[in-house]
């Protein structure tokens, strides 16, 4: 919608200008008709006509026509959105319960509420204030702030103003598509103030332009900041999806969208009248925890209304098929190695590279760990020494125990591993809590500790 805004927006600016009205109108119905925020600034549009042609009668009717008829298809707008949608954005999803971060766009309450404490303003516009400014700047650099030379800026002033008010980092960041609100108002703007530079100084006005946008481009151009190079994973994970029929209906989430884009049944949200056949998703990217397009819950979501794991490469590929019962048709565990960084430690210490537990420590809580498994079936193998009385060894004491989901497993003198199989029926945190014993004059450390899976047996 941003991406269709843009050309309108300034087809509509261009026929204004130039008093073609027969085709104005039509454009400017066309362009309100995009998306809800559109009437914003095409009402200050209308207010910069307005301004420029304020002794001008005739040509003032059509500047205030145009704030008449922005207003109005703005509250049309936000009345349908009210009727199709009355508990708000978050409806789209079939998470219900999910809270307000999670709406797909801009919320007109932010702008309500500032209208009834303008104190708010400030307060909001501090939050990730650096990265606003530098946003600002990146909108406006490119043609070297010539824009602020015509009253035309006005009406790109409308998303940055708007947009700031916001902790949202994907509406004021110059990788993603709303700067689109702005851009056409911008290149008109400084085209105008262009056209009043006298013609000697033409020359070095494009070399100013030229040399800002430079600056700008080596600051936010994705050919610098997002090169990427492809690994043995990527190249399993599109042969994988090759096995997805081309015309199923599928979910796919954002970054593997790519391979399923010339099938028209292929989504990247999940709407309730929508039952995908495969829902895809990369465990390890931040995609899947994206509050827009939040996988992680779209996943436990589908587990839960009887989807099957169908593929499942570690963290870099979880496929789930409906109605799926068998063995995963491709499953490559991972081994994941908890070392004494990853663990919060009570009563204990790092010795050697080993957590340990001394007779100088208190007994009880001696470590945990909180990790994120895939659903499926895991391994988890702890390999432990101990130095102490060595009659120990023969009343097989007990010198620490592990607990997890309901499960206890021993550690105790007469062994120096232990392991125990669990379940995970859905994508979550999993707590693994350690508890150490009080056994006189005893150390115990742990050597290795190995979670893996899913199993894939």
């Amino acid at each position: 919608m941003e991406a269709i805004f843009m050309p309108l927006a300034l087809y509509s600016t261009y026929f204004l200008i130039t008093r073609r009205w027969r085709i104005y109108y039509p454009t400017l119905l066309l362009t309100l008709g995009t998306i809800e925020f559109a009437p914003i600034p095409m009402a200050l549009l209308g207010l910069y006509y307005v301004i420029t042609n304020i002794r001008k009668r005739r040509e003032l009717t059509h500047g205030v026509l145009t704030i008449a008829v922005s207003i109005a298809i703005l509250l049309i707008a936000l009345w349908t959105k009210a009727i199709l949608n009355p508990l708000g954005p978050t409806t789209a999803s079939p998470l219900s319960g999910l809270p307000e971060q999670y709406a797909s766009s801009f919320s007109f309450g932010i702008l309500i509420s500032v209208i009834k404490d303008p104190l708010l303003i400030p307060r909001l516009y501090s939050v990730y204030g650096t990265e606003k400014f530098l946003y600002f700047l990146e909108l406006y650099a490119p043609t070297a702030f010539t824009a602020f030379l015509d009253p035309l800026v006005l009406p790109s002033l409308a998303w940055p103003l708007a947009s700031f008010l916001t902790s949202d980092v994907i509406y004021y960041s110059p990788f993603f598509q709303y700067s689109s609100f702005s851009i056409p108002f911008i290149v008109m703007a400084s085209l105008i103030a262009a056209s009043k530079i006298p013609t000697e100084q033409q020359k070095k006005f494009a070399v100013l332009v030229l040399i800002s946008t430079l600056i700008v481009f080596l600051g936010v151009s994705p050919l610098i900041h997002f090169q990427y190079q492809l690994v043995k994973s990527d190249y399993e994970i599109w042969t994988a999806l090759k096995l997805i029929p081309s015309n199923a209906t599928v979910l796919v989430q954002n970054n593997l969208y790519p391979p399923f884009s010339n099938n028209i049944n292929a989504y990247t949200q999940w709407y309730p009248w929508i039952k995908p056949e495969y829902i895809v998703a990369q465990p390890d990217s931040p995609w899947f925890t994206w509050w827009g397009t939040p996988y992680n819950e779209y996943v436990n979501t589908a587990l839960m209304e009887g989807y099957g794991v169908y593929m499942v490469i570690g963290n870099s590929l979880l496929v789930l098929r409906a109605n799926y019962t068998g063995k995963p048709i491709i499953c490559e565990p991972i081994i994941l190695n908890i070392t004494p960084s990853v663990v919060s430690i009570t009563n204990g210490q790092v010795i050697n590279g080993e957590i340990a537990h001394t007779p100088n420590e208190a007994p009880g809580v001696w470590f945990t760990v909180n990790v994120t498994l895939l659903p499926g079936q895991y391994n988890m193998t702890i390999t432990y020494s101990w130095v102490g009385p060595e009659y120990l060894r023969q009343l097989n004491t007990t010198l620490a125990y592990l607990q997890i989901n309901g499960h206890m497993i021993d550690l105790t003198t007469n062994r120096d591993q232990v392991s125990i199989t669990m379940y995970n029926r859905y994508y979550e945190n999993v707590f693994i809590t350690m508890y150490a014993n009080y056994v006189v004059n005893t150390t115990v450390l742990i050597r290795q500790f190995i979670i893996n899976g899913p199993l894939c047996g």
